[in-house]
């Protein structure tokens, strides 16, 4: 997946649901005070109390000064006065955890219904027919992911005061951050992940009754997120026609060809490097020209935004009005997705074709036919899918995913903490 820009808002609540959580830990742990857990019904909803509460807002009149100030200031509370003592309501953030999740297990982000990723990334795979845009690994019982995205405001857009607008071509050749760890709550703010989504999981374990051997499919799925997370990469747009470059070197310096591939290529990798090969799907050139001339028009669009004022800063904007600049990044972008020259600001992908391509979506992970188990339903680009078995025309002949979830997602809100003391 692409993602077009950072959120500050988004990392300025993280920061401040850290805050809050350490400082309420800290003063369960520190000061051995008692302490009750409580669900905020509305964000700013004063707690319910459970006794005679004879405070007002900003404090409560019953309690002392010091109660009231370090209340307020040093724990970010509210102070309230309940059953004849001080409390100290604190606010604490619940992080996101996919709850179904389990090691090794693939996760898939759809395209309908959320606004998240990259408009470059979603119009190539919507083109397509495919109803997922993003692909994911899952440790850490739900609460961590790893995968392969770029953003694309970490693509410097060169514009000389003689010459053609266009994209620093190793930036664009080499994605960055690339390969990451991300908790779910992260993941939620950049869109990487969204509240719905399909688990990939292995088949049950069986022991051969002729041979005693036992297969444990889990453990395969473990190995291959842990490589993953040992592994680094770039984001490679030209796998979307070859996913070779994996085989490269890694340097931290982006100039150069080098190692990489795209979200559901590196989990490809990944689990083929284990013995769990994905085999990936073939795309022939009609269908690649669909696809390109669909990712050109977009970026042409995106880029004549930046010129009129309306572009997200940072993604592919330009500041200066120069005649074809859109034209020239658009034939730049499509001719990295086609696995041509990422420097070329000329219509190689029109002039020569994209050609045939052999490569793995989001989609492509799954199986043609596959059970979604479970009781939750799943919404597939507007069709509901209840539990069953499922077919879809995208899905590979062969695939280790033999167990299909919709993913469950918990926590993602504030609780009250009651302090006692502190």
């Amino acid at each position: 997946m692409l993602r077009s820009h950072r959120l500050a808002t988004a990392t300025a609540m993280t920061a401040r649901r850290a805050l809050l959580s350490v400082a309420a830990v800290s003063s369960l742990l520190s000061l051995g005070t008692v302490a009750e857990a409580r669900l905020v019904p509305q964000q700013g909803d004063p707690p319910a109390g459970t006794g005679t509460n004879t405070g007002t807002a900003p404090g409560a009149t019953d309690c002392t000064p010091d109660q009231n100030y370090s209340c307020l200031f040093n724990r970010n509370g509210t102070p309230q006065f309940e059953d004849g003592i001080c409390v100290c309501y604190v606010p604490v953030w619940v992080p996101r955890q996919v709850s179904n999740a389990e090691k090794g297990d693939v996760g898939l982000v759809p395209i309908a219904g959320n606004n998240g990723g990259d408009p470059v990334v979603r119009v190539a795979l919507g083109s397509l027919g495919q109803a997922h845009r993003h692909s994911v690994m899952f440790y850490s019982n739900g609460q961590m992911i790893r995968h392969d995205t770029m953003h694309t405001d970490e693509i410097d857009v060169i514009e000389p005061a003689i010459g053609k607008v266009r994209l620093d071509a190793d930036q664009l050749r080499n994605g960055t951050p690339g390969a990451i760890s991300q908790s779910i709550d992260d993941a939620f703010a950049d869109g990487s992940l969204v509240d719905d989504g399909l688990l990939l999981k292995p088949g049950p374990d069986y022991i051969n009754v002729i041979t005693g051997a036992a297969s444990n499919f889990r453990q395969g799925f473990e190995d291959a997120v842990d490589l993953a997370i040992a592994t680094h990469a770039y984001y490679k747009l030209s796998d979307y026609t070859d996913m070779t470059s994996m085989l490269l070197p890694w340097k931290t310096s982006r100039a150069g060809d080098l190692k990489g591939s795209h979200c559901a290529g590196y989990i490809s990798w990944a689990f083929g490097s284990v013995g769990l090969a994905i085999p990936p799907v073939s795309y022939d050139e009609d269908i690649r020209r669909d696809v390109a001339a669909a990712v050109h028009d977009t970026v042409v669009d995106i880029v004549n935004d930046s010129l009129d004022g309306k572009g997200t800063l940072g993604t592919f904007a330009v500041h200066l009005f120069k005649p074809n600049a859109a034209e020239n990044i658009a034939n730049q972008v499509v001719n990295c997705f086609a696995g041509l020259d990422c420097a070329s600001t000329d219509p190689d992908w029109q002039r020569y074709g994209p050609g045939d391509g052999l490569a793995s979506s989001p989609d492509n992970l799954l199986p043609s036919t596959f059970t979604l188990s479970g009781s939750k339903t799943y919404d597939w680009n507007g069709v509901v899918l209840s539990p069953g078995q499922v077919k879809i025309a995208t899905g590979t002949t062969a695939s280790p995913f033999k167990t299909v979830q919709a993913q469950i997602v918990a926590g993602g809100y504030y609780a009250q903490t009651r302090l006692t003391s502190w």
